[in-house]
């Protein structure tokens, strides 16, 4: 059941969890693994000689350029360059040149360094335009609709069944808040459902009517580190004809005397595991319960569906 919708999220988080990840964490990454790089050496001091002097920091330029990339790959080489001419090059503590063959050597590996960050920024674009790639061959070969959101809930991927659903282009929808480009479906079951996986940081899955469109939806909402992953399909056909087998299982039972409750609304994932029913085959839509009342039965006025449920 979907409870009420949850504040906005103050306007600042998202900007700020983006700086974090996007500048903080991998320059930060840089200069501690630097300063490892440095520890290392200073500890192991005896064991290197004059041309294994750069050895650790070259190992920590690599390793920052490949995982966090090329900005990060370039400060783990300045701040390798600094410290190996500060602390390690003699005399120490002193940023007095130190000689030209040291110099001559600080610059080759500045060179180097500058080399393997640009090697490894290289590879990860690559990488990563792969992997949109296979990601958007796989988003478009998809029939159920699909978008994602980031924490500030503006688009940031669409597919062709998203388009197809909504009659609404992605350059249209892309970069904007979703309830900036659908006001209509503000305090709909659609935008409390987004905003409970949203702000609460867990999954929703739910079939839910959205009046805008007058069309049942069964909506899956997953949080992401991005922010919120949705899959949603039109399952209106199937919803009217279980609602329509209710009514008429109603009249029925009325006609015989029989007492009916139908029972549309309930957990399916526990009903299944309880009638070891397999999900893939079949499903359960509707419980009605039958049965003869031990008392007679009072006169009462079966109204039809219609008349007592009101969509909004």
């Amino acid at each position: 059941m979907i409870r009420d919708a949850r504040p906005e999220p103050p306007a600042g988080t998202a900007s700020s969890e983006r700086w974090l990840r996007s500048i903080l964490l991998p320059y930060g990454t840089a200069i501690l693994a630097v300063s490892l790089a440095a520890a290392i050496r200073y500890q192991l001091q005896d064991l290197f000689d004059s041309d294994l002097v750069y050895i650790t920091f070259y190992l920590a330029v690599a390793i920052v350029a490949v995982v966090a990339g090329w900005g990060p790959g370039m400060v783990a080489t300045a701040a390798s360059a600094v410290t190996i001419h500060y602390l390690v090059l003699q005399p120490t503590s002193s940023l007095a040149t130190k000689g030209t063959a040291a110099t001559a050597s600080l610059v080759l590996f500045s060179v180097m360094g500058v080399a393997i960050s640009g090697l490894a920024g290289i590879m990860r674009r690559l990488q990563t335009k792969a992997a949109r790639a296979r990601e958007t061959q796989m988003l478009e070969s998809m029939r159920e609709a699909f978008f994602a959101l980031d924490k500030e809930e503006r688009f940031t991927a669409v597919n062709a069944a998203m388009e197809r659903s909504l009659d609404r282009w992605r350059e249209e929808l892309l970069g904007k808040r979703i309830w900036d480009c659908f006001p209509e479906g503000v305090g709909s079951l659609f935008h409390l459902a987004l905003r409970v996986a949203m702000s609460e940081g867990t999954p929703v899955h739910d079939e839910l009517y959205y009046a805008p469109r007058k069309v049942w939806y069964d909506v899956q909402a997953y949080p992401s580190a991005e922010g919120l992953i949705v899959h949603f399909r039109d399952v209106t056909d199937r919803k009217l004809a279980i609602m329509a087998l209710a009514e008429s299982e109603q009249r029925l039972a009325a006609a015989i005397g029989v007492d009916s409750c139908p029972i549309g609304g309930f957990d399916r994932a526990s009903v299944h595991r309880v009638l070891g029913i397999d999900e893939t085959k079949h499903e359960v839509a509707l419980i009605l319960c039958l049965g003869y009342r031990a008392q007679p039965q009072p006169l009462k006025r079966r109204l039809p569906l219609a008349e007592l449920v009101e969509y909004r």
